[in-house]
């Protein structure tokens, strides 16, 4: 199941899976409108973000089916998606691409929404969201104003609740004959406003199974992101 708010273009999938000779076709994606669907004339940017993660969703995951809930508020999609569990039995995984900032949610707002991402995880659903691309600071509702030096130290939600695994972006350098040469966290602040998220919950307790990492030892809260792949 992927999470979005624009419907996708045929051509653009077909477009990406070819070009990544991928065995995967615009067949196998159903989109289900939630709540009255997506908005009439969604932006460019928020079509492409649809396109994107069923793009590499499928890339993934070649032959899988993908179910494409759609509305105007995402989070409106997560009650959707557990009505129609018993009937898909094999959707075991969420996409969850778009992200707030956790003080713009608020304690209630986040209660509510841990109690849902507490029950997919109870019935074994993975969900996977993005720790945002506004870096350490984000601006603005869901970061969407970008990095901003001024702004306070905060993390993405879902990405920073405990039942949900938070996925960074890292850039990979190359030498010679496409030769791994290191990775690094993906960052573009200084050109345009953008890293990838992470940092310290104020809201989350630490779970106990995040330890190892020598800078989780003194911290009490929640830390994100669990994990990172290439994203530039």
């Amino acid at each position: 199941a992927i999470v979005g708010e624009a419907p996708v273009l045929s051509s653009e999938l077909s477009t990406f899976w070819t070009a990544a000779n991928v065995a995967q076709t615009p067949s196998n994606v159903v989109s289900i409108n939630v709540d009255g669907g997506p908005v009439s004339n969604p932006s460019s940017s928020v079509t492409l973000e649809s396109c994107l993660d069923v793009e590499w969703a499928g890339a993934l995951a070649p032959g899988a089916g993908i179910r494409l809930y759609l509305a105007q508020r995402t989070v409106e999609c997560l009650a959707q998606i557990w009505n129609d569990l018993p009937s898909y039995p094999n959707m075991s995984v969420i996409s969850f691409s778009y992200t707030n900032t956790e003080s713009d949610d608020g304690s209630s707002y986040l209660q509510t929404y841990a109690q849902q991402f507490a029950m997919f995880a109870s019935a074994g659903v993975s969900i996977l969201a993005s720790s945002g691309d506004s870096g350490s600071n984000p601006s603005g509702m869901g970061g969407s104003g970008g990095y901003l030096s001024t702004a306070p130290l905060a993390v993405q939600y879902p990405a920073s609740d405990p039942s949900v695994t938070g996925v960074g972006g890292t850039t990979v350098s190359f030498t010679g004959n496409w030769a791994y040469s290191g990775e690094a966290v993906w960052n573009e602040i200084s050109t345009n406003q953008s890293a990838s998220g992470g940092g310290i919950s104020s809201y989350f307790a630490k779970p106990s199974w995040q330890t190892g990492a020598s800078v989780l030892a003194g911290q009490t809260m929640r830390c994100v992101p669990d994990v990172a792949a290439i994203s530039n």
